[in-house]
């Protein structure tokens, strides 16, 4: 007489639990240049900045706030790639950021930052004030990208590109309060002055 006995674990029949992600980012799909929000789950971030692979590519991770991280995707090739540090992993799919005409995307930027001044009403003394601060400040970074030599002003206007939406609101939020809405043919503000609401 044979005897066979099948043997088997308590757990062969046992649902498999999912595995918690420490790391999430927004999106999985980024492009070259982008900067890129790491949400960490469930840990305490207590460094600045974290040292990472990307890829084949070393990098950094800075803290951003209590829970998450922000990072440039490096120029590489289109594909798939992990992001690995000491906090977890996560995969991401890179695409390339194209940008035609260097020199004109960056020039439309200085010019639509213009505009948005030139349609500010400068007829209160603290909102001339800040419109001049606000030319300075357009003059001063238009010297510093006249600085950069031909690779850095590709690379500018590739991270702008990438990122253009974030510029653009934070261009947006530093034109705030009474400043925002003061353009002549457009505000509903009271009459009353800037501090009184804003301040």
């Amino acid at each position: 007489m044979s005897i066979i006995v099948f043997g088997c674990s308590k757990d062969d029949n046992s649902p498999t639990e999912p595995i918690e992600q420490n790391l999430t980012v927004e999106s999985n799909n980024v492009k070259t240049f982008e900067v890129v929000s790491v949400t960490v789950n469930n840990l305490e971030l207590t460094d600045n900045t974290y040292q990472a692979t990307f890829g084949n590519s070393e990098i950094t991770l800075v803290k951003f706030d209590d829970n998450s991280l922000i990072f440039s995707i490096p120029e590489i090739e289109e594909g798939t790639y992990s992001l690995s540090l000491s906090l977890g992993t996560v995969e991401l799919n890179v695409t390339e950021t194209q940008v035609l005409n260097t020199d004109e995307i960056i020039q439309d930027v200085f010019d639509d930052f213009s505009a948005d001044i030139g349609n500010l009403d400068n007829s209160d003394p603290f909102i001339a004030s800040e419109i001049t601060e606000a030319e300075s400040y357009n003059t001063e970074v238009l010297a510093l990208y006249n600085s950069l030599n031909d690779e850095q002003k590709r690379q500018t206007a590739m991270f702008y590109e990438a990122n253009k939406e974030v510029f653009k609101n934070e261009i947006a939020s530093n034109l705030n309060g009474l400043t925002a809405l003061s353009r002549t043919s457009q505000s509903d503000c009271p009459t009353v002055g800037f501090k009184s609401i804003y301040s």
